[in-house]
């Protein structure tokens, strides 16, 4: 058994990511969580006070790995580029953490939290990617909308199986034709 001073809430949160993807997120119990760390279950509630509390933290990580990547690969990115950077580093974490995806796409800005504190950053950086673009604001909040839809819809899909070879694209020449339908004919600014 892992000894409790061994414990950590990043230990806890890593095999609750391990039980999301090969289990389901459906199975994420604390009985199930304690055994897939060899320990017993009430020592859990030493580091969080429920399942809840677990999924909480694992958003924060799977965001947090996020924007890191975001936040450097961005660096020097304009237009259609930063759009399919954001896209593509979106597409990987999400498809990394399919098992939790489902976590990801349901959190809303939860104020003075973690995981508002992530998600906040996450549409800054999104917000980013945009601002090259030529077009009112209000259009500059659909386009975010749309393409958070695009994004999260064709993950979505891709995970439960979708997107085969049809018209023989490959699931990553679909993806990437549906980010720039969208953004090629967007004016750039200057």
């Amino acid at each position: 058994m892992v000894q409790k001073r061994n414990l950590t809430q990043a230990k806890i949160v890593d095999q609750a990511l391990i039980i999301a993807n090969d289990k389901g997120l459906d199975q994420l119990t604390f009985p199930i969580l304690a055994a897939g760390l060899n320990i017993k279950y009430p020592s859990l509630y030493n580091h969080f006070p429920n399942i809840q509390a677990v999924k909480d933290a694992m958003v924060v990580r799977i965001y947090l790995e996020m924007n890191i990547q975001l936040t450097t690969q961005l660096a020097n990115l304009h237009g259609s580029n930063a759009v399919m950077c954001y896209a593509e580093i979106y597409r990987n974490v999400a498809l990394k953490y399919a098992g939790s995806f489902d976590l990801v796409t349901n959190y809303f800005l939860k104020e003075d939290s973690a995981v508002g504190q992530v998600l906040r950053t996450h549409y800054e950086l999104l917000r980013g990617t945009l601002v090259d673009f030529d077009i009112p604001t209000t259009d500059l909040v659909l386009l975010n909308r749309g393409l958070r839809s695009m994004i999260t819809g064709f993950i979505s899909l891709s995970i439960k199986g979708y997107f085969g070879k049809e018209f023989n694209l490959s699931k990553d020449e679909t993806y990437h034709q549906l980010i720039m339908n969208l953004v090629k004919k967007l004016p750039l600014k200057g």
